[in-house]
């Protein structure tokens, strides 16, 4: 958006936001990403990989037991429970 002041312009730029959002739901949790590169990385408290997933734009449903989790999508960490 352009705005004009007495000679002054002022140009505007709205950014999508590049922090994933991630919510739990009855049986398991929904992922939202910005960016294919996200890779999504999902982790027990023993730090084995429960499951790896490349990311997609938009929402992705991942289907998972009632635990305690570790998220790692992109360059974000996540603790989520479920």
């Amino acid at each position: 958006l352009n705005f004009g002041l007495g000679g002054f312009f002022f140009l505007l730029t709205f950014l999508p936001s590049t922090q994933p959002v991630v919510k739990a739901t009855a049986n398991g949790i929904l992922v939202t990403t910005c960016s294919p590169e996200d890779n999504i990385r999902i982790f027990n408290l023993s730090g084995q990989v429960v499951k790896a997933l490349a990311g997609q734009i938009g929402t992705q449903y991942i289907p998972l037991k009632t635990g305690i989790y570790i998220l790692q999508i992109g360059k974000h960490t996540y603790k989520i429970a479920r």
